[in-house]
């Protein structure tokens, strides 16, 4: 394919038509700016009436799967930024669980420790009950000894 020149002297650039009617379809265009010659040739000879029907419904099909997969790309990006952000957020819960289940064990210890010294206390206060009847039940008796022994 050589280059071709355009009828004001210009090179003329080899293009691709994107429209419906000619899909596909390449053709020259002068390459001079500004005030165009506006000169056109096709290269390509046109395309079959099926062609014109068959490619545009293929490139929507193209068009619609490629946004999707944009779509589904941007979501996994969300995903695993979310993922992330959960993945720090369970590993911190994890060091906060260590620290309660410690807690946890310490507070059971000095709950224990609570328990039997309640038990303590209500032994003793059993057995300092028990003297003091003792104690009363002798003084009791004492008197009675006394009182019999007086009279």
């Amino acid at each position: 394919m050589e280059g071709r020149t355009c009828r004001c002297g210009h090179v003329m650039d080899l293009k691709t038509s994107w429209t419906d009617v000619n899909l596909g379809r390449r053709f020259f265009v002068c390459d001079q700016k500004g005030d165009r010659c506006r000169c056109f040739v096709w290269y390509d000879p046109p395309i079959c009436d099926r062609s014109k029907v068959v490619i545009p419904g293929l490139l929507r099909s193209t068009r619609r799967l490629e946004d999707e997969i944009s779509t589904l790309q941007a979501d996994n990006r969300r995903l695993a930024a979310e993922n992330i952000r959960l993945e720090a957020t369970n590993t911190s819960f994890e060091s906060d669980n260590i620290t309660l289940q410690a807690e946890n064990r310490r507070l059971q210890a000095v709950d224990g420790k609570l328990r039997d010294a309640k038990r303590r206390q209500a032994q003793n206060q059993t057995s300092a009950s028990g003297s003091s009847r003792c104690w009363i039940f002798f003084a009791i008796i004492l008197l009675l000894g006394v009182w019999v022994f007086m009279y």
